[in-house]
């Protein structure tokens, strides 16, 4: 259940009109070469905007105070995904030879796009979920799907229900070890961060000492690692376990490992969770195809990637790890240039692991490079209006709520910026510097990858905590078995 549910409600008007507009733009990507329809997108995009506006941004007078944190990132999130969604539908299908498609799992070839209204619907239904390019159809995944994706097999021994059922249970026992580690920040890290006046938060770097900085990294990253697993898991239960779709394949795990990342380009490529890939490659989309006129090649943006399943890099948890193909640069889609900033694996592979080249077109590594730069830029813009649209909410109980300032808002947003802003320079020094030296698998290219997370995630900690998303003030997720148990028994006094 979702916190304040109830007040939630109330922004439902604007997020309803949006969702239908944001709908009926993808549904007329089906009338492929339509000029009819490409004015229709034309003219409904400004009402659309507008909408998410309203939901967003219009009325956060009458709603501030009333919201926790959590709940503000959540209209934000979905803020973003609308208007990403409805640019992307509208404006920069334009600049794609054709509209997206499904690619078949077996061939690797494109699906006709449907023709009758139902199926119509149902394409622009599974569109607006697509996150990662997987799709509620069997048989398939969407044409801008990464490599990763594409190439996932489940095992095929395992049934629908069983599959879900050990999903759900994976689920759960994350969210119980991360209720350890959130617990800890509750009762030790919340009243420090509660102590500082309002107005004035010290900086998350400065007000705690360096060991209990790692620790609420580590929890960050667990944190979002839960939160994107449970949010894949509901769904996936509902399909398969109420038989409304039985192809394992379109189920790939949010996370390959992050832990175990062997390098830097391959946590932020591979290991960690790619939900917004297809969005911050879309912002990458039209400065790309301004920047270098090669990638506009009509011979490039016809071939589709179709990817080879090497059934012997398959197990029964899917690819193995490191097993999933990787190549230099970039690939070009259809006009949509799909990330690959990992040129390597974890370990070395065998001739039998190595990528077939298939139709796969190769860009040159200046487009790759700069890609890497725009979707970083992308993703700090996004996690920063996140963090605006939270402290831009008065504090509940003030009167009268504080006028917002740029000032305000600049102090911490610096910060927060440069951990997005560094991620490429510390790629470029992995790609430049040790993999030449070093080969694809060392020791040292680890220990460098984690050095440079845990200092930079810092930065942006300031930004999170200043939000106030750490001060232990709203409920956590689904309820804390361990905060049960200690306020049972008054083991810690302190908390919210």
């Amino acid at each position: 259940m979702i916190p304040q549910l109830d007040k939630l409600i109330n922004l439902f008007p604007p997020l309803s009109l949006g969702l239908g507009i944001v709908i009926a733009c993808q549904y007329s990507l089906t009338y492929e070469g339509s000029t009819t329809a490409r004015l229709f997108r034309l003219a409904l995009a400004p009402l659309g905007l507008y909408a998410f506006y309203d939901f967003c941004w219009r009325d956060f007078v009458e709603f501030d105070g009333a919201l926790y944190p959590t709940n503000y990132v959540l209209v934000g999130t979905i803020t973003t995904i609308g208007m990403v969604r409805l640019v992307d539908a509208c404006l920069l299908t334009l600049l794609d030879s054709r509209p997206p498609h499904y690619i078949d799992h077996g061939t690797g070839n494109p699906i006709p796009l449907p023709t009758t209204p139902l199926r119509r619907l149902g394409y622009s239904l599974d569109m607006l979920y697509a996150m990662r390019g997987t799709s509620f159809y069997e048989g398939r995944h969407w044409n801008w799907a990464s490599p990763k994706v594409a190439t996932y097999r489940a095992a095929q021994a395992a049934s629908p229900r069983l599959f879900a059922l050990s999903s759900a249970l994976s689920a759960f026992l994350s969210y119980l070890a991360l209720d350890f580690t959130n617990s800890y920040l509750y009762f030790v890290i919340s009243p420090i961060l509660r102590t500082r006046s309002p107005g004035n938060h010290t900086p998350f770097t400065s007000l705690l000492p360096l060991w209990q900085q790692i620790i609420c990294t580590f929890e960050f990253f667990f944190e979002i690692q839960v939160v994107y697993v449970i949010s894949d898991t509901i769904p996936l239960v509902l399909c398969l376990g109420l038989g409304l779709c039985s192809d394992l394949d379109n189920w790939p795990p949010p996370f390959d490992n992050p832990l175990m990342s062997g390098s830097l380009p391959h946590f932020w490529s591979q290991a960690w969770h790619t939900t917004y890939r297809q969005f911050f490659l879309r912002f990458a989309h039209p400065f790309i195809y301004i920047l270098f006129p090669s990638t506009r090649d009509s011979s490039a943006r016809e071939a589709d990637y179709s990817p080879s399943v090497d059934k012997s890099t398959t197990t029964q948890g899917g690819p193995q790890q490191n097993g999933i193909r990787s190549s230099a640069g970039l690939v070009l889609n259809n006009g949509t240039l799909n990330e690959k900033l990992d040129v390597h694996r974890n370990n070395g592979l065998s001739n039998h692991d190595k990528e077939p080249a298939g139709n796969k077109r190769r860009l040159s590594p200046a487009v790759a490079y700069v890609t890497m730069v725009l979707c970083f830029v992308a993703s700090g813009l996004y996690h920063l209006s996140l963090m605006f649209r939270v402290r831009l909410a008065s504090p509940p109980g003030s009167i009268p709520p504080p006028q917002p300032s740029l000032l305000q808002f600049w102090k911490y947003d610096i910060s927060a910026a440069k951990f997005f802003l560094v991620q490429p320079i510390g790629i470029t020094i992995d790609m430049i510097l040790f993999r030449p030296i070093l080969g694809k698998s060392s020791m040292i290219r680890r220990v460098f990858a984690w050095v440079w997370i845990l200092y930079t995630i810092r930065w942006w900690l300031d930004a999170w905590a200043a939000a106030g998303m750490w001060d232990g003030e709203q409920p956590w997720l689904l309820g804390s078995p361990i905060r049960a148990v200690a306020d049972r028994w008054g083991w810690v006094s302190g908390g919210a």
